[in-house]
This record gives C-alpha cells, structure tokens and sequence, in this order.
C-alpha cells in the first residue's frame, strides 16, 4: 500500500519461489583409499536451487 495526502492505493499480487532445499542425489563411496601426501579425488552428486556448494574435510580441517 502506498499513501500521501492525495489518498491511497494497494495491489496485490502472486510470488512463486524457486528455490529447491540442498540434497545429495548420489553419496560419496563409503571407501576412498589415498597415499600419504597423495592426493584423492571424491565425487557427490547433489542437486538444488540455488546449487549447492561441496566441501570436504578431514579431522575437522
């Protein structure tokens, strides 16, 4: 609604969200095997709108 000295005036309308919560469609290998100072690669499948960032960690880091 709006308003000043001359009178009012509102309006409605209809607002749909796109947005999709955050999900992993494909989960990680229950076992990925690396040598020390080796580097691994792991994949996720995920899917949601915005799209999800992945991070991995290790002991917290």
């Amino acid at each position: 609604m709006a308003s000043n000295t001359h009178g009012e005036i509102m309006t409605s309308m209809y607002l749909n969200v796109l947005a999709v919560p955050a999900r992993i469609e494909q989960p990680p290998p229950e076992l990925t095997l690396a040598t020390e100072s080796g580097e691994a690669a792991i994949h996720c499948g995920v899917f949601g709108s915005p799209k999800p960032k992945v991070t991995w960690s290790f002991n917290g880091q």
